[in-house]
Formats: C-alpha cells, sequence, structure tokens
C-alpha cells in the first residue's frame, strides 16, 4: 500500500483586478455620467431607438447588464435634458452606439451569460 497523500482538488480562483470598493464606486458612477452625456447629445426619440435596436443585435445577447444599465440611465433623465441631434443616417446610428459602448463599464460575472 502507498503511503501518499491524497491530491487536493484544484481551486480555481477569480482573475479580476483588485480595486478596492470605493474605486469600483467612482468608476461606475463616472461611467453613468459619461453616458448620460453621451446619450443627452441627441434627440430621446433616437437615443431610445438607439438602445432597443442595439439590444436586438445578437452579440449583445450576452450584455444583458450593460443593456440594462443603460436603459436604466435613459429612464432616469427628463425630457428637456435632451439635445436636438439626431441619428439620420446609419453611419451616425453606427457611431454613436459604438461610442456607447465604449462609455458603459464591464460586467465580467454576467458578461458573458447566454440565456
Amino acid at each position: 500500500m502507498s503511503k501518499r497523500k491524497p491530491k487536493r482538488p484544484h481551486r480555481r480562483t477569480f482573475q479580476a483586478p483588485k480595486r478596492s470598493v470605493s474605486e469600483s464606486i467612482k468608476a461606475l458612477s463616472r461611467s453613468i455620467e459619461a453616458v448620460r452625456a453621451h446619450l443627452t447629445s441627441v434627440c430621446s426619440i433616437d437615443a431610445y431607438l438607439a438602445l432597443l435596436i442595439s439590444e436586438l443585435w445578437l452579440p449583445n445577447l450576452s450584455a444583458q447588464t450593460r443593456q440594462a444599465l443603460a436603459l436604466s440611465v435613459f429612464v432616469s433623465l427628463k425630457a428637456p435634458a435632451f439635445g436636438e441631434g439626431s441619428l439620420a443616417t446609419y453611419a451616425q446610428f453606427s457611431q454613436f452606439v459604438s461610442r456607447l459602448h465604449e462609455l458603459l463599464p464591464t460586467f465580467p460575472m454576467t458578461d458573458d451569460y447566454v440565456p
């Protein structure tokens, strides 16, 4: 009989950048303010339609938390806060949505979840 000790099971560790809670909250607040400023750069109906269309795009299926955050920021805004700009062409829409996705924070725990 062997007197070897049984091996311990391998434990996975979460590899997220280590930040304090207050730094994370500050980063989230800065991100929300940037998203708010970006959404108010166009008229409300164009911002709303861009959010809805962006949510329907298949690669965004796994980014439900980010989409929910963007929509909650939109809903929290008052009508007079929106600008007069419009998204008349696909190029303008594409640029608007691309910039929105750059501004939204990532949520590593939920970004890869596909229902």
